[in-house]
């Protein structure tokens, strides 16, 4: 069933946009990246790439609801995931770094990576917050 957003939005609403990097050879375990909004964000939105034409991720989290499409390099496929909001994958499901956002607050998010196999390079993260 669909719902009118508009009505349940607050009209001061504070969006930031950042850049980040992860080296996909790193453990699985936590990145703290700082956001300065001074407001924890409802909504994040991730746009992620690899150093190949391959990997590519767009995902979203409220804290409590993550989502992801991603494109592994090897098929060639677009595939859509829950629990993760990041997902870049050589091999889909057999080598991959999958993050999901863990904690959010007033001036950092924490995400909680998972390695999966032996992926390498590195990530290009945008992303977009709205508080």
């Amino acid at each position: 069933a669909s719902r009118n957003i508009l009505t349940e939005i607050n009209t001061a609403i504070t969006v930031g946009m950042w850049q980040f990097t992860r080296d996909l050879t790193d453990a699985s375990g936590t990145q703290n990246i700082s956001h300065g909004m001074a407001v924890p964000p409802r909504v994040v939105l991730f746009l992620a790439t690899a150093q190949d034409a391959g990997r590519v991720s767009i995902g979203f989290t409220n804290i409590t609801l993550d989502y992801v499409l991603f494109r592994s390099a090897t098929p060639d496929v677009w595939t859509d995931g829950l629990a993760a909001s990041i997902r870049l994958s050589t091999v889909s499901g057999v080598t991959q770094y999958a993050g999901q956002v863990s904690a959010i607050d007033g001036t950092n998010i924490t995400i909680t990576w998972t390695r999966t196999g032996a992926p390498t390079g590195t990530a290009f993260v945008s992303w977009l917050a709205l508080g």
